[in-house]
């Protein structure tokens, strides 16, 4: 399962990343307009942050 997640972000890299941008954005723009919101989402995105980061750590291959 981790193995075709890792896949299929490798292949779209690029939505990805605009994603990732997307949500940054809008998590910037909720602290700025409705704090309370902000402060709501910073722990359901750390943790979907720092769960993408284990994902890639273990399915990086490592050199030989």
């Amino acid at each position: 399962m981790i193995g075709k997640v890792s896949d299929a972000m490798v292949q779209h890299r690029h939505v990805v990343l605009m994603i990732g941008l997307l949500v940054a954005g809008v998590n910037v723009a909720a602290v700025g307009f409705v704090p309370t919101l902000g402060q709501r989402l910073f722990f359901p995105l750390l943790f979907l942050t720092l769960a993408v980061l284990v994902l890639a750590l273990i399915t990086e291959p490592f050199p030989s």
